[in-house]
C-alpha cells in the first residue's frame, strides 16, 4: 500500500536549512490503521503532506499502490490525490458559503462526475456519519465535532486508498472527540487504510500499530 525508503526533506529559510524529515523508512499495508504520534515540530505533518501527495521530498522514494509518487507530474499528482486520498483535517477546511453537502461533493466535482450520481454518494456518506438530516445545513449552522464528521464524509466520498487524518480531534471536546474517532474505528473495520496523525497518547490507542517522529527520524516502530 504505502512504501517509504530513506525519505529526507529539506526547506530552505533565509537562516539556514531545515531538515524536517531524516531517512524515513516506512511500510503500511492495505487495511491497516497507523498512527503517528510526535511533538509539535517533530515532522509528523510534513510527513502527512508528503504521503499525502501536498508536498515532495527532498530525497528518498515513495511508493502508493505501486506507483512511484516521487516522480509524478503536478497534474498526475493531483489526479492520485483526489481518487486514492482522503484527508481529514484538524481544521474541518469547509466552505462556509455552501452546505454540508455541497462540501463533501467537491472532490467529486473535481473528479467530473455528474451532478445527480455527485449528490448520491454525497448523501450516502453523510448518511454514513450520521448527518443525512443536516444535508442542507451551512458549516455555521453545525457543531465542531458536526463539522468535522461532514469532512470525514467528504474524505470518503471516492472510497479512497488512504485516509490520511491530521489530528483530527484537535479542535473538539471530549465528547465530539469520542463520536469522530468511533467514526474512524468504524471505517477501519470496513476495511480502509488510515494514517492518523496525532500528539495525543489516548488517540493514538486506538490504532493498530503506533510510530514515533522526534526531531525528522522515526523513533519507535
Amino acid at each position: 500500500m504505502i512504501k517509504v525508503a530513506n525519505l529526507s526533506k529539506t526547506y530552505k529559510m533565509n537562516s539556514g536549512e531545515v531538515k524536517a524529515l531524516k531517512n524515513i523508512n516506512l511500510h503500511v499495508k492495505k487495511g491497516e490503521f497507523l498512527a503517528v504520534i510526535g511533538a509539535s515540530g517533530s515532522g509528523k505533518t510534513t510527513l502527512m503532506n508528503i504521503l499525502g501527495c501536498l508536498d515532495r521530498p527532498s530525497s528518498g522514494e515513495y511508493t502508493l499502490n505501486g506507483t512511484s509518487v516521487s516522480s509524478l507530474s503536478k497534474r498526475s499528482l493531483a489526479r492520485l490525490r483526489n481518487k486514492q486520498i482522503g484527508f481529514i483535517f484538524q481544521g474541518f477546511n469547509l466552505l462556509e458559503k455552501m452546505t454540508a453537502i455541497e462540501n463533501v461533493e467537491l472532490p467529486l466535482m473535481y473528479a467530473r462526475i455528474k451532478s445527480q450520481k455527485r449528490r448520491e454518494l454525497a448523501f450516502s456518506a453523510l448518511s454514513k456519519v450520521g448527518l443525512a438530516a443536516r444535508a442542507t445545513h451551512r458549516p455555521c449552522e453545525l457543531s465542531g465535532g458536526q463539522q468535522q464528521r461532514v469532512a470525514i464524509a467528504r474524505a470518503i466520498t471516492q472510497k479512497p486508498s488512504v485516509i490520511l487524518a491530521d489530528e483530527p480531534t484537535g479542535n473538539l471536546d471530549g465528547k465530539s472527540s469520542e463520536e469522530v474517532l468511533k467514526i474512524i474505528d468504524e471505517l477501519h473495520r470496513d476495511g480502509a487504510t488510515i494514517v492518523l496523525i496525532t500528539h495525543d497518547p489516548n488517540v493514538a490507542n486506538r490504532a493498530q500499530r503506533v510510530i514515533e517522529i522526534s526531531d525528522g527520524k522515526i523513533i519507535n516502530n
